[in-house]
């Protein structure tokens, strides 16, 4: 049997599927060292399921211990540069030092 699809959905699919290839938002990772007074963060990139311990991971590998390992995500790469601004100059207000770490992801270019 042969299905004729209205062109109205057909066409309402091919519209849909950028939408659907760029569910995945945008993220960074950031390890708290609070005994150092240091922030180590990483570059924005495309957001990774289980991005916490392979940052972790990776700043162990660099010999570096910190207290505590977060990765925010935003849905938007502009959301998620205002986002790691922020943190920026809020951890510099602090006494904190933002040491930028990369973590081997590769930056990932601007949607």
């Amino acid at each position: 049997m042969r299905y004729h699809w209205p062109a109205a959905l057909v066409a309402g699919l091919v519209l849909s599927l950028p939408g659907i290839a760029q569910a995945a938002g945008w993220q960074y990772c950031l390890g708290v060292s609070n005994a150092d007074r240091r922030i180590y963060m990483g570059p924005i990139g495309t957001e990774q399921s289980g991005a916490d311990p392979l940052f972790a991971d990776a700043i162990a590998r660099a010999g570096i211990k910190v207290d505590e390992v977060q990765c925010p995500r935003a849905d938007t790469h502009a959301a998620m540069e205002e986002m790691q601004r922020y943190a920026q100059q809020f951890n510099r207000n602090r006494g904190m030092v933002v040491v930028p770490f990369n973590d081997g992801r590769a930056t990932q270019a601007r949607r």
